[in-house]
This record gives structure tokens, C-alpha cells and sequence, in this order.
């Protein structure tokens, strides 16, 4: 059941993700940098390392390496145009807890492009 459920790229409910998500952004005006603010998960035995890309390209990766909340401010490598725009970060690692057979990597509380 875990297996079928790495396919699930959007938010949970509780805001948790997995190893992969998809996040669908619109702007109106063109965006310069990208905000990222969530928590990793208290199960992860390494540091978290996060990759970001928009429409496709890569942008940008994080490492967060302690248990707290963490906010990621990123200049982007070109403005992007307005429009709707796939944002995907894919973690470095994902767990499951007892009674939830989700694959969890983080939650995500913000992301915006600016």
C-alpha cells in the first residue's frame, strides 16, 4: 500500500508531503525568487536535502540538517514570466509511522514565488 501511495504528489491534508511534490503556482507578474517554509520530519535519521524545480528546470536545493523549522529564500537563476507554473521538490528521503502508511519526507507550510 506505502508503494502505491509514492505516486501521491500533492499535499496531504495535514500538510505532510512525499519524497515528490507538485505544487501549481499562478502569477501575474514576473517572480525573482521563491519562498520555501516547512518542518522535516522529527523520523529522519540523515539530513534532509531538498530539490526544487520549476516547470521542469532546476532552481535550487536545500539541505536541512536539524529538527526545527526551517525558511529557504531563493534567488531564482532567470525571472519567471506570469503564467502557471509546476513547482516539484523532490526530498532526499521519506518515512512511515505506525497506523499512517504515507510516505512522509516534511511539511510544507509556504511556498511562493516572489
Amino acid at each position: 500500500m506505502t508503494l502505491r501511495l509514492l505516486d501521491h504528489v500533492y499535499p496531504w491534508w495535514d500538510g505532510w508531503v512525499g519524497p515528490r511534490v507538485v505544487i501549481l503556482r499562478t502569477l501575474k507578474q514576473r517572480a525573482h525568487t521563491l519562498r520555501l517554509k516547512g518542518w522535516p520530519a522529527f523520523e529522519m535519521q540523515e539530513p534532509l536535502t531538498l530539490t526544487v524545480a520549476i516547470d521542469e528546470s532546476p532552481v535550487g536545493k536545500v539541505v536541512v540538517s536539524n529538527l526545527e523549522p526551517f525558511e529557504w529564500v531563493l534567488p531564482l537563476p532567470k525571472p519567471v514570466p506570469p503564467g502557471t507554473h509546476s513547482v516539484e521538490i523532490k526530498a532526499s528521503g521519506w518515512f512511515t509511522q505506525k497506523g499512517d502508511l504515507r510516505p512522509l519526507s516534511w511539511r510544507i507550510d509556504q511556498l511562493e514565488l516572489d
